[in-house]
């Protein structure tokens, strides 16, 4: 008889196929993704679980509990293991992992959860044990409609994330997204000239007459001058900007972030009411959601037509590059994380580079823009 542990069980050295007996007749048998629980007696073979969705202890308990029975001469019934996600729905499955999740402090949470529960939206009611593969499929395909195909694979990635944690936790017992072809997506390469650039500036200016097309324009020509991310200057709130430096706690790095802004950026900023107030909010005060709607008269508008928000965000570190700003400064701009050795020994923070390089291109812009107002 083998002592069973986890660590023994999930031991590579396992084959499939092999019986391991443990205490009142509990018997392990291997399996390759999977161990199946069985009580063996010399007249009947039972099957109670598998493991790891049923720990060691519960099965233990189980064939303590029927050792005891027979014992007594108390009828044994075999009944059938309750199949994992039985009575659980996708909706409540999505809850359970979001209010788990919160407790880990994960600063991304809120993006992926939007994102879970906008692809699942049309399937939150279906039970766990008879979701499908083909409903994996069918609402990867809906994200992924219009050929939005980062969007498919962002969906995939966050509820990967979610099933995985659903098996640790016994919830269910197969990840769909295994069975769901990633897309291949081109990486963005799209640069605007300086030239492009003002022209977006300078059509942003004219945006209106809401106030959410007024703070939208405001909203691009901050992350022009910024270089981040869109989420992060659409949940932008005054309390974060503290004597000119911008104070990132929550982003998609989920590392803290600080910008000391420059005097062009800080103008878009402006004062604001409260610290709860948003920098860059709707006609109602809440976030602009809409952006996408937002940016095509913006297009229009500037003649420039093949750019997105994260364009801007490309060009910044590509114009600084050739102007000679060191590669560590850039990225650090961006809040990226250093690749190979340098990302595990580098932990300068570059505040002074950073600043300075933000200035220098605050006023590359500035100078062209009012280039284009001469010649106009």
């Amino acid at each position: 008889m083998t002592i069973l542990t986890d660590a023994f069980l999930k031991s590579s050295k396992r084959q499939p196929g092999e019986f391991i007996y443990d205490a009142h007749n509990l018997v392990c048998r291997t399996g390759k993704k999977r161990h199946t629980w069985i009580i063996k007696t010399r007249t009947s073979s039972t099957t109670i679980g598998h493991y790891p969705m049923m720990s060691i202890a519960t099965a233990r308990a189980a064939a303590e509990e029927r050792a005891t029975r027979i014992e007594h001469g108390i009828p044994v019934t075999a009944a059938a293991p309750a199949k994992p996600g039985a009575l659980l729905t996708l909706g409540n499955l999505i809850d359970r992992y979001e209010q788990a999740r919160r407790k880990d402090g994960l600063k991304s949470l809120k993006q992926g959860m939007a994102v879970i529960r906008n692809g699942f939206r049309e399937f939150a009611k279906i039970e766990m044990a008879a979701f499908t593969k083909g409903d994996m499929r069918a609402a990867h395909s809906g994200m992924s409609d219009g050929g939005r195909l980062a969007n498919g694979n962002l969906f995939l990635r966050y509820t990967c994330a979610m099933f995985n944690w659903a098996i640790h936790e016994d919830l269910i017992e197969t990840n769909w997204t295994k069975f769901v072809k990633r897309a291949k997506v081109k990486p963005r390469q799209r640069v605007l000239s300086m030239a492009e650039l003002a022209a977006i500036w300078q059509a942003s200016e004219r945006l209106g007459p809401s106030t959410t097309s007024v703070n939208y324009g405001r909203m691009v020509r901050f992350l022009m001058l910024t270089g981040q991310r869109l989420d992060e200057a659409a949940d932008l709130k005054h309390g974060a900007i503290v004597a000119g430096q911008w104070t990132q706690v929550e982003n998609k790095a989920d590392r803290r972030h600080e910008l000391r802004l420059p005097a062009l950026a800080l103008a878009e900023v402006g004062m604001g009411t409260s610290p709860h107030q948003r920098v860059f909010g709707s006609s109602t005060g809440s976030k602009i959601t809409n952006t996408m709607d937002q940016i095509k008269p913006l297009r229009a508008m500037a003649g420039v037509e093949d750019w997105t928000h994260h364009t801007l965000r490309h060009t910044m570190v590509t114009h600084l590059a050739e102007a000679g700003v060191p590669l560590e400064v850039t990225e650090a701009l961006l809040n990226h994380k250093l690749g190979g050795v340098a990302g595990v020994y580098h932990h300068a923070k570059h505040g002074p580079a950073k600043q300075a390089a933000l200035k220098q291109w605050a006023d590359m812009i500035e100078a062209k823009v009012v280039e284009n107002r001469r010649r106009a």
